[in-house]
């Protein structure tokens, strides 16, 4: 990537129905919603027909990784999240494909008048840690005057 090329300019822009086939190695899912990410997908998903009596420690959060993110670079996260998860970590656990066991899903992406080669996005699934997003917790502390309480 050269200096000039942004990894959030590459954000992928993809739509559920576009990762859904994915996802579906990893279960079958239906969306929740869209999470926020500056340069990556997130979509969190949950069983699918559970409906509202889905509860959060069931959903699953399906990520679809920048196309400029290198696989040894995704498979260290991945490995860092297993070792932290065996050590007892309170962490997101990386799931694993239900036909092959793999932990990460290339998507092709379709080739643009930028950049007409093949490229892919790497995807893996999460399991889902409840909580507060960042970007909610900093507008709301910014919001209110009170950035300290972000360090609380």
């Amino acid at each position: 990537m050269s200096v000039a090329e942004s990894s959030i300019d590459d954000r992928p822009s993809l739509s559920w129905r576009d990762v859904e086939k994915a996802a579906a190695r990893f279960g079958d899912f239906e969306l929740v919603k869209c999470l926020p990410s500056e340069r990556d997908l997130n979509f969190l998903v949950r069983p699918a027909r559970s409906g509202a009596e889905s509860k959060e420690a069931d959903m699953v959060v399906f990520k679809v990784h920048n196309p400029n993110d290198e696989r040894d670079f995704v498979e260290c996260q991945s490995i860092a999240l297993e070792r932290a998860a065996a050590a007892g970590a309170d962490c997101q656990r990386l799931l694993r494909t239900c036909d092959t066991g793999e932990a990460l899903v290339a998507l092709p992406m379709e080739a643009s008048a930028g950049r007409p080669e093949q490229r892919f996005c790497l995807c893996r699934a999460l399991t889902f840690l409840p909580g507060r997003m960042l970007a909610d917790a900093a507008t709301d502390a910014a919001s209110s005057g009170n950035l300290a309480s972000l360090f609380e």
